[in-house]
């Protein structure tokens, strides 16, 4: 698996960049502790095995360097709050309320699923796309 650095010049370039290195990264610091495992938490665009509008994701490196022993989980929240950086990056990390989910969307569905829990965990391993 080939994780080149190059100078980049824009928002594309610096996110293929970045999702490599973090990879390397994961990659570098399971071959530490060979036949270990780890959690790594990050956003779905990140972690997903898949490519996002012709980018290469975290997941998709690290689909390619661990196969079956790489999995990927989505953690869904319908209520509560999240904390995050204010918009403008002036006050620092807050609260922020979670809007409903729209009707119909994952969220929507996955929430009404899970009954009456806030925060559930999904995992798509054996996902056939059938209903």
């Amino acid at each position: 698996m080939c994780f080149d650095l190059l100078e980049t010049t824009n928002q594309w370039d610096d996110s293929n960049v970045r999702d490599a290195g973090m990879a390397r990264l994961v990659v570098e610091v399971l071959a530490r502790e060979p036949g270990g495992r780890a959690t790594l938490w990050a956003h779905l665009g990140h972690v997903g095995r898949e490519q996002v509008i012709g980018q290469r994701t975290m997941g998709a490196h690290l689909a390619t360097a661990l196969g079956d022993g790489y999995r990927v989980y989505g953690l869904s929240a319908v209520a509560g709050s999240a904390r995050a950086w204010d918009t403008k990056g002036e006050v620092g990390v807050i609260a922020n309320p979670l809007r409903v989910p729209p009707p119909g969307s994952l969220e929507a569905v996955l929430g009404a699923a899970s009954g009456v829990a806030q925060v559930t965990y999904w995992t798509f391993a054996r996902a056939t796309g059938d209903c």
